[in-house]
């Protein structure tokens, strides 16, 4: 009882609560679209809510899937099928599930020729004992990966099938007579190349972009956008564009804008010819007003490194520009 000038006191108690370990009630599932692996979570009950992750390997190795569920990987070109193993895990406090599987990628490159090395002029090849070659009826090929970027110019990589074309003669006075076992290749190797499990020993360095700048020097930009334009050449072409993209930066010393082009425009000059280019319309409202401002290109080709014409083009005039 409790009554006048009588203190009581209580505490409250806490409700009793305990976690529920997680259980999938759809299992996760592996897809394959090209080479592209898809993985979902699939759903799982627990208390509290579960949270899910994933492992992925690639003939054993680990690999970074993108996304967080759903998760994709792309399995790059290759001349041998990879497995690619993955496993989805479940968790919350009250512990953990997983389901895992497996799920293979077939080949989509032909064998490589049985080459040992490549020259120092990237062009040669050592190849022994070599037969007569067909490069149109029954063509030997050897799978380079290159270093490259996409329309967002983010870097990837490329792999490229080059053909086995002919032995080649030794040098005069003997001209008449096949080498032991060196033979030509349809294309170059460049030094920055890999081949599996041939020894690449080219010195020959990517190509670079041949630009050609078509905003005029000193021009005024009399509204909050400036348009640049840059025509670009380059020995790797792809997709009806000389290369990948092109990113345009303008700035006044201080502030920096910048924009991406990956889509090609055209039109007709004065003297009546056309040409295609990259173009950008540059918003310089955060520029200085009355500055002298520099703009600046990277370009981004489908093979080959970055070239930014500030730090890796020779002056006008010159191979670059």
């Amino acid at each position: 009882m409790i009554g006048p000038g009588i203190a009581a006191t209580f505490a409250r108690s806490r409700p009793l609560t305990s976690a529920l370990p997680p259980a999938f009630t759809a299992l996760p599932q592996a897809s394959l679209a090209g080479r592209v692996v898809t993985v979902t979570t699939g759903t799982a009950a627990g208390s509290p809510p579960p949270g899910f992750a994933l492992t992925m390997t690639e003939d054993g190795q680990p690999v970074s899937p993108s996304g967080s569920g759903p998760w994709s990987y792309r399995v790059a070109s290759a001349a041998q099928a990879r497995q690619i193993g993955w496993q989805v895990t479940a968790q919350n406090a009250g512990g953990a599930v997983q389901a895992a599987g497996t799920l293979t990628v077939a080949a989509d490159l032909a064998a490589n020729a049985p080459l040992t090395a490549i020259a120092a002029n990237g062009w040669q090849a050592s190849y022994p004992d070599p037969p007569d070659f067909d490069p149109v009826a029954a063509p030997e090929v050897v799978n380079v990966t290159r270093a490259g970027f996409d329309a967002t110019g983010t870097p990837v990589s490329v792999t490229e099938a080059l053909t086995v074309m002919t032995r080649l003669r030794q040098p005069y006075p003997n001209q008449a007579t096949l080498s032991a076992d060196q033979v030509a290749l349809s294309e170059f190797v460049h030094a920055g190349d890999s081949l599996a499990g041939i020894a690449n020993n080219s010195t020959r360095p990517y190509p670079k972009p041949i630009c050609c700048w078509l905003t005029p020097d000193l021009e005024r930009a009399e509204s909050a956008t400036f348009t640049v334009r840059l025509a670009v050449a380059h020995g790797y072409a792809r997709q009806g564009r000389p290369v990948a993209a092109v990113r345009f930066i303008a700035s006044d010393g201080t502030h920096t804008v910048s924009q991406l082009a990956s889509v090609m425009s055209a039109r007709q000059w004065a003297s009546g010819l056309h040409a295609p280019y990259f173009e950008a319309a540059l918003d310089v409202s955060g520029l200085a007003a009355g500055a002298i401002c520099t703009v600046d290109a990277v370009v981004y080709p489908w093979v080959g490194a970055a070239f930014q014409a500030s730090v890796d083009g020779a002056a006008y005039p010159s191979i670059n520009f």
